[in-house]
């Protein structure tokens, strides 16, 4: 079975500079991008096993979440339901496959970010 995946980054807020040494914005937002990318065969996965049991399951995830400053971390990952059109178990597993991820070298700048994740059946437009 062939499963597509294509993951977006829809937003990425940061907050100001503390004075350090920071990324850009620009750099910022396309460092999380790849570290959330590293996620995408966990989150294939959960799909693939949601579609043994509901072939036609397919739509989006989005979650927002928080990076700490200096440590990088990845904190408060929560499904944004209002935005979420995929079964609950696929959330649930997306937001599970978050936890411990840490971007690294961490910034100086905490940042606000929202990532969705759109699943699509093969062949689907």
């Amino acid at each position: 079975m062939t499963l597509a995946v294509r993951m977006g980054l829809v937003a990425l807020l940061v907050g100001a500079a503390t004075g350090c040494a920071a990324r850009s914005d620009d750099f910022y937002a396309k460092d999380v991008k790849a570290l959330l990318e590293t996620k995408g065969q966990s989150v294939t996965d959960c799909w693939a096993t949601v579609r043994q049991t509901d072939p036609a399951a397919a739509g989006t995830v989005t979650v927002t979440f928080r990076v700490e400053e200096d440590s990088g971390n990845i904190t408060g990952a929560a499904v944004d339901a209002a935005q979420t059109t995929a079964p609950e178990p696929v959330s649930q597993c997306v937001v599970a496959s978050l936890e411990g991820l840490a971007l690294q070298p961490g910034d100086n700048r905490p940042a606000n970010a929202t990532y969705t994740w759109e699943l699509k059946a093969p062949g689907a437009q």
